[in-house]
């Protein structure tokens, strides 16, 4: 199924924000419950034997909504999370897309790690073109028991814009699969020192005069300013 999601930004910040040496600690939180952690803190779920520490924000690409912005797409940012889980420590890595103000949005990808879901709900400030990346950040995190992960395929996104303003970082595409209504695609990139995203569009949204029906869809490759050349 296609779906549409609204557009997003030009607007990129790349914000890699270091912690203070001495984390706040915050109150015990309960399971299922979502609850406010500053970049820097660390919280304790009793219920789960965990800690779990806001260490930074890995990613801020999202569209603040600044209202001289022209925005093509909603963006998203990436944060990370250290949970110590007993014997070992885990790094966990929740997204968020753009346009986020509420906490209870479904705009969100959770990570699964030892039978918990953790969910990033809300990232708190919005970037904006007036201000240099904040400091400052607060999170709306969830942590809850989850069964086996269930694999989130990403919408196609429908837009009216230029295949230039689509693309960004290069890759190589080898391979392109459908079945039923999720589109597999084989590709290779160079990289191997930052996290990269994906997201595929459809331009124009409008459907080809054509037997069988088609579409031009769009590749975009977020690559996070990645210099390393590992493929």
């Amino acid at each position: 199924m296609i779906r549409l999601l609204v557009a997003s930004c030009f607007l990129v910040l790349v914000a890699v924000c270091g912690c203070s040496d001495k984390p706040t600690e915050v109150d015990g939180v309960r399971l299922g419950e979502p609850f406010v952690l500053k970049l820097g803190q660390t919280v304790e779920v009793p219920e789960a034997h965990l800690t779990l520490r806001f260490e930074r924000v890995v990613y801020d690409g999202r569209c603040g909504g600044d209202p001289d912005v022209y925005c093509i797409w909603e963006g998203m940012a990436e944060i990370e999370l250290l949970a110590d889980l007993g014997p070992v420590g885990v790094q966990l890595l929740p997204t968020i897309m753009g346009f986020v103000e509420d906490a209870d949005t479904i705009s969100h990808r959770s990570v699964f790690e030892a039978g918990y879901r953790f969910t990033l709900r809300q990232l708190d400030p919005l970037p904006s073109i007036h201000a240099p990346a904040p400091q400052g950040y607060t999170a709306i995190i969830e942590i809850a028991l989850a069964d086996a992960p269930v694999a989130e395929h990403p919408p196609v996104q429908i837009v009216d814009s230029p295949h230039p303003i689509i693309h960004m970082a290069p890759f190589f595409l080898h391979n392109v699969s459908i079945t039923a209504d999720t589109i597999a695609l084989d590709i290779g990139y160079s990289g191997g020192c930052q996290s990269h995203y994906h997201f595929l569009f459809m331009s124009p949204a409008t459907f080809l005069e054509s037997n069988p029906v088609q579409a031009n869809l769009y590749l975009r490759h977020v690559d996070n300013d990645d210099m390393c050349e590992a493929y």
